[in-house]
């Protein structure tokens, strides 16, 4: 398995990267956003978005290849 770093692109599936976000910093997201349901919908629908600070055009990922 490799692994490279690419642009992430909307139809990256946004659950995953909304979870691996929650954990960094548990405590301030339980604050802002008070439930890991709240946080993922939010980011959702920002997700697909290409203005937006969560929006996929703002990210990178680690990607499979």
């Amino acid at each position: 398995m490799s692994v490279c770093i690419a642009d992430a692109q909307a139809e990256h599936p946004p659950g995953p990267i909304a979870d691996l976000i929650w954990t960094v910093d548990k405590p301030l997201m339980t604050f802002l956003f008070g439930t890991r349901n709240r946080w993922r919908r939010v980011f959702a629908s920002n997700w697909p978005e290409s203005k937006d600070i969560v929006c996929h055009k703002q990210m990178t990922l680690a990607v499979r290849i």
